[in-house]
């Protein structure tokens, strides 16, 4: 019997164009289930919580499920003959990350009063993360509708910060004690962290939104961010929307009837919601019982800027870590020489600055290249979203010392990776469509 086979090449190429297309949908589907996955998992800080709250399933063990994961997706899109690819420039950086790590590393041991066990730590530290930057990379890229599904799903991420916010405000233990602050953090343990997610949420989720809700969520970021008292997150929620409304990706019609309905409301109703949160008056109610004398400290800060405890401990190893690196200047210390710069295991809360005490003065340069590596040539919405991102992330850079280790940030920067990548792409097939000639 004749094997059966098209004799029409034409009937052959749409053969092969539906086994393509199901090859397609299936990797769509995929991925899409591994990124709400890992928003769920790394970007509402699940993760760590997890382990913090129970020790029992540390975070680097999800990071290798999910590394095994894209191996079996890359295998699968190999058969199809569907290839994927990382951006040079995203490259680079790690292999220029990694080779300054490992210098470091070695400098390091020529210092025997920096030397030891966390040397070794913060260099695989530093793989862990690079491992994870691209293995986020490989899952977000290629398919716009993998992007967008991430997008919405961090939306609802920070519906769930917001509302576990409100949740621990009114009841510290409800988290357990992992947060002795008295400020809302939720499952990011860390009132500053839950303020950097927040924020993060706002640039990646607002646009993918319509435009009628843009205004509502980013006045529900800003809540959550108020509730943190954070104020780093707070300068970045006024950077960041200063950048949208210029951009117009939040419409700016909208945000004057916002403003005028809050403004009339406090104008009328002020004088009863002082009272309703006067906060001695909420813990004589018994609604909430959380520690407030950390949050009085900062609201004083923020009517009247002056020094507080955790403005000078800041201070203080600021100037032990300048110091490090006027010593030394053009090499630097070494790996993780800024992990206990006062004898009380705190860093140096400023990514540039422990940058150039460990590497000296090249190491300034670290976080502003991925920063360029994941924006470069960005089209589109793509590229006013990365203004947006770049601008909060030099800023943050100020105020923390964790950006490249922290993995819902780490996230961040494959998703603005992979939306970059598809939105030159997406210019370059428009670019190549032919033009239909006028009659």
């Amino acid at each position: 019997m004749k094997r059966l086979i098209s004799s029409s090449p034409e009937e052959q190429e749409y053969i092969k164009n539906i086994g393509k297309n199901k090859n397609k949908n299936f990797l769509i589907y995929c991925q899409s289930v591994l990124a709400v996955g890992s928003v769920l998992i790394f970007f509402t800080f699940f993760d760590v919580y997890f382990w913090e709250s129970s020790k029992i399933i540390p975070p680097v063990v999800f990071i290798n499920l999910y590394g095994a994961a894209i191996v079996i997706l890359l295998l699968i899109a190999k058969r199809a003959k569907i290839s994927y690819q990382i951006p040079r420039e995203l490259l680079w950086w790690c292999l220029g990350y990694l080779t300054i790590s490992l210098f470091g590393f070695l400098l390091l041991l020529s210092f025997p009063s920096h030397a030891g066990e966390a040397g070794f730590q913060q260099l695989r530290t530093r793989i862990l993360s690079e491992f994870f930057l691209l293995t986020m990379f490989l899952i977000f890229s290629k398919y716009y509708q993998v992007q967008n599904v991430t997008r919405l799903a961090i939306c609802g991420a920070v519906i769930l910060a917001l509302f576990n916010n409100i949740l621990e405000f009114s009841d510290p233990s409800i988290f357990g004690v992992l947060n002795t602050t008295g400020r809302a953090a939720g499952l990011y343990v860390n009132p500053n962290i839950t303020g950097c997610a927040l924020i993060l949420g706002l640039i990646f989720g607002i646009s993918v939104l319509p435009e009628r809700l843009r205004i509502l969520y980013s006045i529900l970021v800003l809540v959550g961010v108020f509730m943190t008292f954070s104020r780093g997150a707070i300068l970045g929620w006024f950077l960041v929307m200063g950048i949208f409304l210029k951009v117009e990706l939040v419409p700016r019609k909208q945000l004057f009837i916002w403003v005028i309905s809050i403004l009339g409301v406090l104008f009328i109703f002020g004088p009863i919601l002082g009272s309703i949160f006067n906060l001695d008056e909420l813990q004589k109610s018994g609604l909430v019982t959380a520690n407030f004398d950390n949050i009085r400290e900062r609201l004083e800060w923020f009517q009247t800027p002056k020094q507080e405890e955790s403005a000078d401990a800041r201070m203080e190893v600021v100037a032990i870590a300048w110091g490090m690196f006027g010593n030394h200047p053009l090499l630097g210390n070494g790996l993780a020489s800024t992990d206990n710069l006062n004898n009380l295991g705190i860093s140096t809360h400023n990514m540039y600055l422990l940058y150039v005490a460990d590497h000296g003065i090249l190491g300034v340069l670290i976080l502003p290249t991925l920063v360029y590596a994941v924006t470069r040539n960005a089209q589109g919405e793509s590229k006013y979203i990365g203004w947006a991102f770049s601008a909060f992330i030099l800023l943050w850079g100020c105020f923390s010392h964790n950006i490249l280790e922290e993995r819902y940030i780490l996230m961040c920067f494959a998703l603005m990776a992979a939306m970059n990548r598809s939105s030159r792409l997406k210019i370059k097939r428009k670019s190549f469509q032919p033009k239909q000639e006028l009659s």
